[in-house]
């Protein structure tokens, strides 16, 4: 060492501590050594020097020891990041997209174009992968126009059949029947089209139907019926009816009154055509809808609007605070309560949720469908043609081929009509023709190109 002192610090270490990257052990050793070292130099020069060479080589091996050490455990947290990265992306990379929905007529794969005919003798079967089903009746006419992972589109061209739509998160069906589409999130019901009436007879669940003009929604549920007459009037009526309704579509409420954003104050709503509660009803109250049992886990809304409880679903909302649900609420759940308002005739709070669905989840489906919704909601008031056409070419431009593009276009050339656009409303009869050669606007498209 050449007469130079090794300073070693001789306070007590804590177990497992470290000094100078040294831990307490290392320390601890080479405190020994020093001090042997200088032992070794006061009785001689020639043994100071052999002392020392101990010491730095016991120092030495000591360094390596924990060098390898270090590098060992770097290794192992390394490998160990490594490999969790791995199952995380292995995770992710297997997690399957929602698939779509398959179906077969007969228990057999269904012919190319997806028409399905019935005869006398016999009654197809359509039986979808998330356990739908579709029963022709005899001399019954149907075509599959398009399946996605959550629905189908399915027309009727013909005939009667009864559709059976299975609960499930997020489904939504299309049923189109002349000029009328029914809209479906799980519901079984008749449903009949001859080329001049329509007619729907509920069973369970609920659906909303849409007709050719904006204000001919209705909302149906379980026990009720429609039937719409070659003159244009319709009668609803229950399955134990009191006092059968007809009315003319003039006299219809319009269910699209509210707006897209706008300071301007939306107006009172109009009285329902389907009365909340209706004569004869057996369904449970508000009250006890919106007091579940505390311990009973919460059935989602989706479900139970499935099963037609949409004033439940208002009301459970109110009960909680809308704002409160509006900041937490799942996408599915904020759907669910838009439509579940929309079918209470509730377009103040149709439109607030619907617009909230835009903001929390843009880029999702449910936002860009949100579009079109609103739309509707717009469609039905003169002074709010231009916001519901906003909306309409806003889903458009979002969802070129989402499941409401047909009806968007449609709805679009109708609202340019009535403001007398007649070039714009041309130019989209003769997209909507070429996209939807057999779309439920196809008539109307082909009038306003001939005009």
């Amino acid at each position: 060492m050449g007469g130079a002192k090794v300073a070693v610090s001789h306070l007590p270490a804590p177990p497992n501590a470290r000094v100078d990257g040294v831990d307490a052990r290392a320390a601890s050793f080479a405190a020994f050594l020093a001090r042997a070292a200088r032992e070794v130099e006061a009785s001689s020069p020639r043994a100071s020097g052999r002392g020392a060479q101990v010491m730095l080589a016991s120092r030495a091996r000591q360094a390596r020891r924990d060098s390898v050490r270090r590098t060992a455990g770097a290794g192992v947290s390394l490998g160990a990041l490594v490999a969790a990265g791995l199952v995380a992306w292995t995770a992710t990379k297997h997690v399957p997209p929602p698939s779509t929905l398959s179906y077969t007529v007969d228990g057999v794969a269904p012919p190319p174009d997806g028409y399905v005919r019935s005869s006398a003798a016999h009654e197809p079967e359509l039986a979808f992968s998330d356990g739908t089903s579709i029963h022709m009746m005899p001399k019954a006419r149907a075509r599959v126009l398009e399946v996605g992972s959550r629905g189908a589109r399915v027309v009727l061209e013909q005939g009667r059949a009864h559709v059976h739509v299975a609960h499930r998160p997020g489904a939504d069906w299309q049923v189109q029947a002349g000029s009328f589409v029914v809209h479906v999130h799980g519901a079984a019901f008749f449903v009949e089209w001859n080329g001049a009436r329509f007619d729907l007879q509920m069973e369970s669940g609920v659906v909303s139907v849409d007709g050719p003009r904006a204000f001919d929604t209705v909302t149906l549920r379980a026990g009720q019926s429609i039937s719409v007459k070659p003159d244009g009037s319709r009668t609803l009526s229950t399955a134990r009816p009191t006092a059968a309704a007809a009315v003319t579509p003039a006299s219809l409420p319009e269910v699209a009154r509210a707006t897209p954003p706008s300071t301007e104050p939306a107006p009172a709503p109009a009285p329902s055509l389907v009365p909340t509660a209706l004569p004869g009803s057996t369904s449970p109250s508000v009250a006890s809808r919106v007091q579940p049992n505390a311990v009973q886990p919460r059935t989602p809304w989706s479900e139970r609007l499935a099963d037609g409880d949409a004033a439940g679903i208002v009301a459970e909302a109110q009960h909680r605070g809308i704002a409160t649900v509006l900041r937490g609420a799942s996408s599915e759940d904020l759907a669910a309560l838009a439509d579940a308002a929309r079918f209470q005739m509730q377009d103040r709070l149709a439109q607030r949720v619907l617009l909230t669905q835009r903001d929390r989840f843009p880029g999702t489906l449910r936002a860009k469908e949100a579009s079109f919704l609103l739309g509707r909601l717009a469609d039905g008031r003169g002074d709010r043609a231009a916001d519901a056409l906003g909306w309409y070419q806003r889903y458009l431009n979002e969802a070129p081929s989402g499941a409401y593009a047909a009806e968007a276009m449609g709805r679009m050339m109708i609202a340019l009509e009535r403001q007398q656009r007649t070039d714009e409303a041309r130019a989209v009869a003769s997209a909507y023709l070429r996209r939807f050669p057999q779309g439920v606007y196809a008539r109307t498209a082909r009038e306003v190109m001939s005009r």
